[in-house]
């Protein structure tokens, strides 16, 4: 079991990072502008379920060897800035393509294929990935021998704190639907914002420090 410090640590920081309008929260809200709430609360739920999946794979083999080895460490971690400030520069520059899409009328869509498309986003999420496997061993008690367990726990942690944020986020657009409706342009600031932080993540991981390796 993690120390309550750490489970109280590790949930600030991932309630900071997860409050962050990422891949995933954009493209929930996406489907809640353009399919409603019920399918982007199943969006939410499919997309928990791959950020799960990230979790468990991290504390099942790729966290102990980060917590391990800080070649390991300081290579994923420069690899994940890179690759999420690219992300957030191409976020950026589609902002106006996605705001289109959403003023897009869409053919109903399947409840197999809301799940499918919702967890294939959080299963492929670099932003919850990188934290994942860089972040979330660190807040890992040392030393002692159930790494794996505590690593589960935080997991699932992360991934309640983010379903709550994230359906937080839907419900909201929900509402707002006729209100961005009226001015695509007020999505497209969204969108750009998201993109922004997305950069700026990239770069706090860049110097981030781990407390020990």
């Amino acid at each position: 079991m993690p120390s309550v410090h750490a489970a109280i640590s590790f949930g600030l920081v991932a309630l900071l990072l997860i409050m962050i309008p990422g891949p995933s929260v954009l493209y929930s809200v996406t489907q809640a502008l353009m399919n409603g709430r019920n399918v982007a609360l199943l969006t939410v739920a499919a997309n928990t379920a791959g950020v799960l999946t990230q979790g468990l794979v991290v504390a099942l083999g790729i966290g102990l060897f980060f917590v391990h080895s800080l070649i390991g460490f300081t290579f994923f971690k420069v690899v994940g800035s890179i690759y999420l400030i690219y992300l957030g520069i191409s976020t950026f520059r589609a902002r106006r393509h996605r705001a289109e899409l959403v003023s897009t009328t869409m053919p109903p869509i399947s409840t197999s294929k809301v799940l499918t498309r919702g967890y294939t986003v959080g299963v492929s999420n670099p932003k919850t990935a990188i934290f994942m496997a860089v972040v979330l061993p660190q807040f890992i008690a040392a030393p002692t021998n159930s790494y794996t367990s505590q690593m589960v726990i935080l997991a699932f942690e992360f991934c309640v704190i983010g379903i709550i944020s994230d359906s937080t986020w839907v419900l909201i657009a929900a509402k707002a639907k006729v209100w961005f409706a009226k001015t695509p342009l007020r999505l497209e600031y969204l969108v750009g914002f998201g993109g922004v932080v997305i950069i700026i993540l990239g770069f706090v991981l860049l110097s981030f420090v781990p407390k020990s390796l």
